[in-house]
């Protein structure tokens, strides 16, 4: 065994051990917990869902947006779902109907994103009202962190 080996092995044992009293405040996860990844990539879905064009990583015109649209949301479905799913799950052992919740509770978000989008849009258009120097409404899309400040607020309030 090597030195790298022998300090590897050491490293992964002391991190295993959660018996001492210095780490009570990092308890071994009992379920499948939320994924923070996994929301960052649903919050970027998101965002290319409500501004296509404006977030992500392709051109949209007008004759891709709604195949992009439809897309984004059927890749976003299995991603929140699964989000929601362990959210409801983590403070519970009573799983009875959890998938059915929430894949109830995915599709009536999703549901929401029309009326999102138009929240989003009288805040960006309140934004370029209030700044005399914003030169137009994508640069108020692309720069101001306000306008990711009211995504995510809107997104997290369903409103």
């Amino acid at each position: 065994m090597n030195m790298f080996d022998s300090v590897l092995e050491k490293t992964v044992t002391n991190l295993l051990y959660y018996e001492a009293d210095e780490y009570k405040y990092i308890p071994k996860p009992k379920h499948l917990l939320p994924s923070v990844n996994r929301i960052e990539e649903i919050v970027n879905l998101l965002k290319s869902i409500l501004f296509p064009g404006f977030f992500g990583d392709v051109e949209i015109n007008d004759d891709t947006r709604e195949y992009y649209i439809k897309l984004y949301i059927d890749k976003l479905y299995p991603l929140l779902n699964e989000q929601i799913y362990t959210s409801i799950c983590f403070p519970t052992n009573n799983l009875d109907d959890m998938e059915k919740l929430s894949s109830e509770l995915t599709v009536a978000f999703i549901s929401k994103l029309p009326e999102i989008k138009r929240l989003l849009s009288t805040d960006v258009k309140a934004v370029y009202d209030g700044d005399p120097a914003a030169t137009n409404h994508e640069e108020v899309i692309f720069c101001y962190p306000a306008i990711r400040a009211m995504i995510n607020y809107r997104v997290a309030t369903n409103c």
